[in-house]
């Protein structure tokens, strides 16, 4: 966790959160994803999620800035998954570029607050898997990503 003075009561932010002053952004609820998603991407974003919740006295929102080339599907679904259970709603904001990982990530925002900047892009895809092995294992990759398509819909 960053060391440093921060507002009374305010949690505090992760190793790898929102520069460049953490700190204050974090405070104020601000966290920004600009990267790929990964295990550790995410579970920086998910710490901040968390971090914030089990304050005494949490804050009305969260808002989760995303520009990002997109990423791991089961990394991302990690951090939709906490944010879906955050008492505190989250605000998804789009810019620059949000694409695969990044629109399943601003799609799971508070319904109503899900914003995009003037110019950002969006990439959504259909997504894909190298597969090989024995047939009962293409049956399993085949009903895992059914599954996958299933939750991102």
């Amino acid at each position: 966790m960053a060391d440093g003075p921060r507002r009374p009561g305010a949690p505090p932010v992760p190793d790898g959160a929102p520069s460049p002053d953490k700190r204050t952004l974090g405070e104020e609820g601000i966290y920004l994803f600009m990267e790929e998603f990964n295990d550790e991407t995410c579970k920086n974003a998910i710490a901040f999620i968390i971090s914030h919740n089990i304050q005494d006295k949490p804050l009305k929102k969260l808002q989760l800035m995303i520009n990002s080339p997109g990423g791991a599907l089961h990394a991302c679904f990690a951090l939709v998954d906490v944010m879906k259970g955050s008492k505190i709603p989250i605000h998804t904001i789009g810019l620059g570029m949000i694409a695969s990982c990044g629109v399943v990530t601003f799609m799971a925002g508070a319904k109503g607050h899900r914003y995009l900047t003037p110019n950002t892009s969006i990439l959504s895809h259909q997504y894909s898997w190298g597969s090989r092995g024995k047939e009962h294992e293409l049956f399993a990759v085949v009903r895992e990503f059914e599954l996958s398509t299933e939750r991102m819909i």
